[in-house]
């Protein structure tokens, strides 16, 4: 592996390098540290885009698509956005909403009168600012749209099952499949798909012809970024899955040029090269705080750098070194995303990497902003990459600990084959157990499916089949339990969470 990180490190010369405001020095010192982060952090490939007084300062691509593959990472390089989807959206409704079509304090229920959600209150009062604002108390629930069958629709009919873990509009609470109501609602006005509507009146005009507004452009790109993951131990590339359900919260991709413009749009109060794109006043909506956020958020000591931390209308917030700075991320299940722009200093850069590694994106932020304002560099690369580490010796002692559980000489108490049949959730639906050749089987969704290996007792650890959903979900626990009668009345699935499945 040492050595494939060695060889690696001789493909990260940066392609068709860009330079305006940020000097060649400049340039030259950070695609050094850039080069010497893939190695130490273990990441294929990224791209970075700067923009400085609407100008493309810097435009690199580093490293590859694909690990073990020669195809290097361009400034065309398409990268999954995930939850950077939001800001354009939202900027779709800023431009409905200068035209008194839309309004952020209207209820959901004015536009999409049959919406519904567990709580009634909810239901009547939430508003599309409240979701962008994530403010609605509802927690994350990606396996009701990572690798399930579940149309959009489906998805949100279903979260009226989805208790929520904190009260309306008392703090932040990150909810994807609940913001992708906004596709819904943005075609109930426009009476065109949002992707369309988005691709018309944005992409086109602004000549953004790498951005795709669901996962069938990404995967048809010819430039595509492959996500990777650890898996057993090594680095592996994985074919990015649909996210069709959520795809108007998390579905778009795009490339560093086609970024970079983008950022010329946010920093020039929606205007690109003479065309108004976003009503100004409008846009100006988006960027104020609207809900405070608590500093133990981010996993560096802010300490006299920073004194709010804030999100707005789908962008986070926060001061830094006296100015304010917005941004967005987009994790996904094998890359990650960082949009970060500063009005008052009229610069903004996005990174754009294929693998998920927040504290590197975190790290790369904090880097760029130091070097952007002329500020003494802390070396925030450093202090991450032993974060990372730390992060890492953590994650392994949690496998130790997961593997001490087990009751040593504890085999299956019940014979395995009377597990069999169809468990559901309110929330979730289905799940199908049934006796194959490879023994217990699990099956959920289109690619949620694995063997059930004996634990202890009624206790079963599931091995999953996707590589993806492998990689991410290692601990995954299946408890079955009878009833009176003797006969298995359900199971508890414990994962990042518990939910009871009955028969």
């Amino acid at each position: 592996m040492r050595n494939l990180w060695l060889y690696l490190g001789f493909l990260l010369f940066p392609l068709n390098n860009i330079f305006g405001v940020f000097t060649e020095n400049e340039a030259k010192d950070l695609r050094r540290d850039l080069q010497q982060a893939l190695v130490e952090w273990q990441i294929p490939g990224l791209a970075v885009a700067i923009v400085e007084n609407d100008e493309v300062s810097f435009l690199d691509g580093f490293g590859v698509r694909e690990i073990g593959k020669p195809h290097r990472i361009s400034e065309h390089t398409v990268f999954p956005l995930g939850a950077i989807t939001e800001t354009f959206l939202a900027a779709s409704f800023a431009s409905l909403a200068e035209q008194q079509r839309f309004g952020w304090n209207h209820p959901i229920r004015k536009y999409l009168p049959d919406f519904e959600l567990y709580d009634p209150y909810v239901s009547r009062q939430i508003t599309l600012a409240d979701v962008y604002i994530h403010r609605s108390g509802l927690p994350q629930v990606p396996m009701l749209w990572y690798g399930s069958n579940y149309t959009q629709r489906e998805v949100l009919a279903r979260l009226r099952n989805l208790e929520p873990v904190r009260s309306f509009r008392y703090g932040y609470e990150e909810q994807n499949a609940l913001a992708s109501i906004a596709g819904v609602l943005l075609q109930s006005i426009v009476s065109e798909s949002w992707g369309e509507f988005i691709t018309s009146k944005l992409l086109r005009p602004a000549g953004m012809r790498d951005t795709h507004t669901n996962s069938k452009g990404l995967r048809f790109s010819t430039e595509y970024a492959l996500p990777h993951l650890i898996s057993k131990g090594q680095i592996v590339a994985v074919n990015s899955k649909a996210v069709d359900a959520v795809s108007s919260s998390m579905g778009m991709s795009s490339s560093a040029y086609d970024m970079s413009k983008w950022l010329r749009i946010l920093l020039g109060k929606g205007t690109l090269e003479g065309l108004n794109l976003i009503p100004s006043n409008q846009l100006q909506v988006l960027f104020e705080p609207q809900l405070t956020i608590p500093h133990e958020e981010s996993q560096f000591d802010l300490s006299h750098l920073s004194y709010f931390h804030a999100q707005g209308i789908a962008w986070k917030m926060r001061d830094y070194q006296g100015v304010k700075v917005l941004w967005r991320e987009g994790y996904g299940e094998g890359s990650a995303a960082v949009l970060t722009f500063v009005p008052e200093k009229n610069f903004g850069f996005v990174v754009l990497s294929n693998r998920n590694i927040s504290t590197f994106i975190e790290s790369i932020q904090f880097a760029l902003l130091d070097r952007l304002m002329g500020i003494e560099n802390r070396e925030w690369l450093s202090e991450g990459l032993d974060l990372w580490r730390e992060v890492q010796k953590s994650e392994q002692a949690e496998a130790e600990s997961y593997e001490g559980s087990r009751m040593a000489g504890a085999g299956a108490s019940l014979p395995s084959d009377i597990f069999s049949g169809s468990y559901n959730h309110p929330l979730y639906g289905t799940v199908l157990i049934s006796y194959g050749l490879a023994g217990l089987e699990i099956s959920y969704g289109s690619d949620w499916r694995g063997v059930l290996k004996p634990w202890h007792y009624n206790t079963y650890h599931v091995d999953w089949e996707d590589t993806a959903i492998a990689a991410k979900n290692p601990y995954s626990f299946l408890t079955f339990e009878l009833g009176k009668d003797g006969k298995v009345e359900k199971f508890n699935w414990v994962d990042k969470g518990e939910f009871i499945f009955s028969k």
